[in-house]
């Protein structure tokens, strides 16, 4: 059984590792509070009824944190690089490392293609 203060918990531990299976659970939870809720209104078990509907509404108050929770973390940076010189040292690596590895993918023909000295390329005068 679920206890009254650990409905609070998966706020406060909320990331996008344990977003997943938070919101599975509560899923799984509030699926079978309804169950119950059915069952009580086929009895006609008015206590069980008014029980079920305060742990939905529970339910529905800590899903609405949660996705509270999970659009706060939503961070969106945006950076316009508009030249190489925009880039810090540890992009420029990255970079690098990337192209690196996909001209090791290519075949051979085509690596050699790429990595030959170009005599189209005129240094540009300096100004």
């Amino acid at each position: 059984m679920i206890g009254r203060n650990s409905c609070r918990q998966p706020k406060e531990i909320v990331d996008a590792g344990h977003a997943g299976t938070l919101i599975g659970q509560l899923e799984r939870l509030r699926a079978e509070t309804l169950g119950i809720l059915t069952a009580a209104k086929i009895s006609g078990d008015s206590r069980t009824m008014l029980h079920a509907i305060q742990r939905a509404e529970s339910q529905l108050r800590l899903g609405a944190e949660l996705a509270g929770a999970l659009q706060a973390k939503i961070n969106l940076n945006v950076r316009v690089i508009r030249s190489i010189s925009d880039l810090n040292e540890d992009e420029l690596k990255a970079i690098l490392s990337e192209s690196e590895a996909v001209i090791q993918e290519l075949p051979l023909e085509e690596r050699t293609k790429l990595l030959a000295p170009r005599t189209e390329l005129k240094s540009r005068p300096a100004g």
